[in-house]
């Protein structure tokens, strides 16, 4: 029958194997949680923990393990070194050295290194070391590389339509007819579209800044931007659900967009004089000429001020003040996060590769159409003073100052993304398009669902480390566990189970255990030996447990 440690033993190696797997499902906890918030599926409260509460238990945890593991090591070295003692021939000092836990980690790198002691014992004290170091360096390794990441609590799903579409030529006209009311020669601008003008692509309702993908930014030229169109919760159908006020934000995926880029100031535009449009009287001094042309596949636009239109004419000279740019579009899919509460987008990822779209010379024509819409003041009856094109020409004198670049640039960028804003499918240049309702008319691309959700910051843990922390901690389970079951064999009889092992090693070998065939030359070389000297003289002296093989030994010689 074991003894009562020998049940000790089994506890320390269950429990290491429990605390084993608690901090590996405390560690995959995270990964749960993110394939849950990918599935838009509501998390289960072990799967919400917060960063600061995972780190405490994880910790716990692996601190226990660690204990627990390297206890349950030592124990298992101090069996094998008392079985070994038991028998007839006894154990040899050198193998006790390398086996005893009361040898010191160095004492055991000496022995490793020692070139006076046989390979055996030398690999005893090297599996001593690395099961002995093994739960330390995976803890160690366990908490590098960690990272912080938002994943999603889903409270519900509801189908929707949104996104941004390539811009619509055919649906300019339409929307500018439906307009004109009977018996009114003017041009209707509804303010709540010549309101967004210009701050549209830089507008978090609408709009998020993106890496550019065509244009190339260099030092001498700052002014290549990029912005991607979503339209965010603005552009969504139906409105977002009422309930859920644990859940601030709504996660739209697949939503379709487009980026718009925009390549600095382009000086040699070639624009002829069929690319050109005019705004403006001779009876005000605020007037400007708009020309758009094509440059393989992108758009060049150009706003050329005057003062004033005479006889039609608006020309542009080398002191003419202007403001140019070239712009190309790509469609794209993405996932937009928007908050409920004002509807700006929050974040914008899993964005598609670029799918570049050409410009021809029929989307240049509605583009005009577009664009002369808004600045033809006169037509719409407009002051001048009240004009699109007043903001450009009462700060024309700065226009090539790179410090107001980040209001006119800006508001000359959002004047060219308007047409795409307004002209696309989901969007009210759409005639056809109910307010806030499902649109059974719209292309496929925009029908999608959104998710009420609410994020939890949680804890990631390295794929890469984390399998080696199981490697590394799970060697020194098996080696547990092997020697757990050779404890508990049942080929072991009463005469081949060491005596009892205590807490206290030293006692233990000073009152179960004797030194035995060593010669006075021998024994009094090792009372003067330093390490070096002990590990030389380890060979020469045997290790027995007190008792009845111990007299048998004795009577033998």
């Amino acid at each position: 029958m074991a003894h009562a440690d020998a049940w000790l033993q089994a506890a320390l190696v269950f429990s290491s194997t429990l605390l084993f797997v608690a901090v590996i499902l405390c560690a995959r906890a995270t990964t749960w949680a993110q394939t849950a918030s990918d599935n838009r599926r509501s998390l289960q409260w072990w799967m919400s923990v917060d960063v600061g509460t995972t780190i405490l238990v994880v910790r716990v945890l692996q601190g226990l393990l660690t204990a627990d593991s390297s206890i349950a090591i030592s124990r298992s070295f101090m069996r094998l070194h008392w079985r070994e003692m038991h028998k007839d021939g006894g154990l040899q000092l050198a193998d006790l050295l390398a086996l005893s836990p009361t040898t010191s980690l160095l004492g055991t790198i000496r022995i490793v290194f020692s070139g006076h002691l046989k390979s055996s014992t030398r690999m005893w004290a090297i599996a001593r070391t690395l099961l002995t170091t093994l739960p330390w360096i995976a803890g160690v390794l366990l908490f590098a590389r960690t990272s912080l990441i938002t994943v999603f609590d889903t409270a519900t799903v509801y189908d929707v339509t949104s996104g941004i579409g390539p811009f619509n030529a055919s649906l300019v006209k339409p929307f500018l007819e439906s307009l004109k009311a009977p018996g009114l020669e003017q041009t209707v601008i509804p303010y709540s579209y010549s309101s967004v003008i210009y701050n549209l692509i830089i507008n978090p309702l609408f709009s998020t800044v993106a890496d550019p993908t065509h244009c190339k930014q260099s030092e001498k030229d700052l002014e290549c931007a990029s912005y991607v169109l979503s339209g965010g919760l603005s552009f969504t159908a139906p409105w977002t659900p009422n309930g859920y006020p644990d859940h601030p934000l709504v996660k739209i995926g697949g939503v379709p967009t487009i980026q718009i880029e925009f390549q600095g100031r382009s000086e040699s535009l070639p624009f002829g004089k069929s690319d050109c449009m005019r705004y403006g009287t001779n009876t005000t001094l605020i007037a400007a000429k708009l020309c758009l042309t094509t440059i393989g596949g992108s758009m060049g636009a150009g706003l050329f001020l005057c003062d004033g239109v005479e006889d039609g004419k608006c020309e542009a000279d080398n002191s003419t003040p202007k403001i140019t740019t070239t712009m190309s579009f790509a469609r794209r899919e993405a996932t937009v996060l928007a908050a409920r509460s004002n509807l700006t987008i929050m974040g914008v990822s899993n964005i598609t590769s670029p799918d570049p779209i050409a410009i021809t010379t029929a989307d240049v024509a509605a583009y005009m159409s577009a664009l002369s819409w808004l600045l033809d003041y006169p037509a719409a009856n407009i002051p001048a003073a009240s004009s699109i094109i007043e903001i450009f020409w009462s700060n024309k004198q700065d226009l090539n100052n790179s410090f107001a670049d980040g209001i006119l640039l800006q508001s000359f960028r959002s004047l060219l993304a308007f047409p795409v804003w307004l002209f696309n499918s989901n969007n009210y240049g759409n005639t056809n398009l109910s307010t806030k309702v499902l649109n059974p008319g719209l292309p496929p691309d925009f029908y999608t669902t959104a998710a009420v959700v609410a994020p939890v910051v949680k804890l990631q843990f390295d794929t890469t480390l984390l399998v080696i922390f199981i490697c590394l901690q799970g060697i020194v389970l098996i080696a547990l566990w092997i020697s757990l079951m050779w404890l508990f064999w049942p080929w072991q009889t009463s005469t081949t189970v060491p005596p009892a092992i205590s807490a206290f090693p030293v006692a233990d070998f000073l009152f179960k255990a004797s030194t035995l065939q060593v010669s006075d030359e021998h024994r009094d070389s090792l009372r003067r030996a330093e390490t070096s000297k002990i590990l030389q003289k380890a060979s020469v002296a045997r290790i027995y447990t007190d008792g009845e093989v111990r007299e048998r030994v004795i009577r033998s010689d």
